[in-house]
């Protein structure tokens, strides 16, 4: 059989024998069979990431908890617990402002991150079969 200059000339199956041994031709082969494919969920490895990740967040908001605590006993900063536009506001001049701003755009990040990785499939269908018990 000829060699094809372009892979995608010849359908799937016949196009498993071009490919080199490994990944590429495993890769074919679970294609043209789905029922071949089979994939790890890591979901020990995805917990202990969340564990991780909690880790993280818990000591964000401990430190904006100080930072809040702090602003509240300090009348010149008081105004950041309520007002989140006149910290904005007063960021290119003030330190503490900075420092907050700062802490809360990663918290943000942080979470989003801890978002994407808590809503994985996996760990949906883990915690729903979890609450039925």
């Amino acid at each position: 059989m000829p060699k094809p200059d372009r892979i995608d000339e010849f359908p799937a199956f016949v196009a498993e024998i071009f490919l080199p041994p490994g990944y590429p031709r495993l890769a074919s082969r679970m294609e043209t069979r789905p029922e071949t494919a089979i994939f790890r969920r890591f979901g020990g490895l995805r917990s202990r990431l969340l564990l991780y990740k909690q880790a993280e967040l818990i000591d964000l908001e401990t430190q904006l908890c100080n930072l809040e605590r702090s602003n509240s006993q300090d009348e010149k900063h008081s105004s950041y617990n309520r007002d989140y536009m006149s910290m904005i506001k007063k960021q290119e001049s003030e330190e503490r402002s900075k420092a907050q701003i700062a802490l809360l755009e990663t918290i943000s990040q942080k979470l989003k991150d801890y978002g994407l990785t808590y809503s994985k499939p996996y760990l949906r269908s883990y915690t729903l079969m979890n609450l039925h018990r």
